[in-house]
């Protein structure tokens, strides 16, 4: 099962399959998000999940003031936006490619008391790819 988006009455998932029952469809997300977070909870290996930006610039805040505050960190979400990691640091912007302007950042976090790394490909989205520290300190 895959998440769906409604759009005039239909539902579409990832995998390419278009339903008409639109009115179930934030259940059904719902469902698949309470299922994705059980699963996070396991520790796997490998993982697939989106970077929210902070909502402020560092630059706005007087000094160290709000240094933990929510709306100046990265988090790491599921689609739906449910926040699984607010203990995240990302790196600076890397130039990749060869010359198409695409560009990554490093991601560290923790999901669930596991320590996950890996990038945030920042041009292409808000998704990030994350694997299992071999150091979990």
């Amino acid at each position: 099962m895959d998440y769906g988006f409604a759009h005039e009455n239909k539902v579409f998932t990832p995998n390419g399959t278009v339903g008409i029952a639109a009115e179930g469809n934030e259940a059904r997300n719902f469902l698949m998000e309470l299922t994705e977070i059980e699963y996070l909870k396991t520790a796997p290996e490998k993982l697939f999940l989106y970077v929210r930006e902070p909502q402020k610039d560092k630059s706005e805040r007087p000094g160290n003031a709000h240094w933990g505050d929510v709306e100046y960190r990265y988090s790491i979400n599921t689609w739906p936006g449910t926040v699984v990691s607010e203990s995240c640091s990302v790196g600076a912007r890397q130039n990749v490619g060869f010359g198409f302007h695409t560009y990554r950042r490093a991601v560290d976090c923790r999901i669930f008391g596991t320590r996950y790394v890996g990038w945030y490909f920042e041009s292409s989205g808000n998704y990030c790819r994350l694997r299992k520290a071999k150091r979990q300190n």
